[in-house]
């Protein structure tokens, strides 16, 4: 999706396009997509700057779609059908993401800053960080 920021997280996610009145925006209708957590998902930087460096205003993403998307926190296993017969494995090329940068460390003062203001600087007992 372009919309999507990249990221990577502890959680896959599952998204399922049923239906568009536009046939190209998405190539699985009726299918599902899985992005499996710890690993850089979404769109190129180049398209997550895009986005972000741009102003915030309301807007429609894909009408005339209905989609669902969800997030588990569980491993889940690919068919081997999926993986090696249907024919609709879609690989991301790696190379896209080399230009990703760190944007939450480029904030880590004040991020630090906030969170001792609001007595948060320390764990609490017992939590493992």
């Amino acid at each position: 999706m372009e919309e999507e920021a990249t990221h990577s997280n502890p959680v896959g996610d599952i998204f399922c396009p049923l239906s568009s009145v536009v046939e190209a925006s998405f190539s699985f209708q009726g299918g599902a997509s899985y992005e499996t957590g710890f690993c850089p998902h979404g769109v190129s930087y180049d398209e997550f700057e895009k986005a972000t460096e741009s102003d915030l205003a309301p807007m429609r993403v894909h009408e005339g779609t209905i989609a669902f998307m969800f997030e588990t926190s569980m491993m889940l296993t690919i068919t081997d059908y999926a993986m090696h017969r249907s024919g609709k494995l879609h690989e991301h090329e790696p190379k896209m993401w080399d230009d990703l940068k760190a944007q939450f460390m480029e904030h880590l003062d004040e991020v630090k800053a906030e969170l001792a203001a609001a007595d948060l600087s320390k764990p609490a007992s017992g939590t493992r960080f």
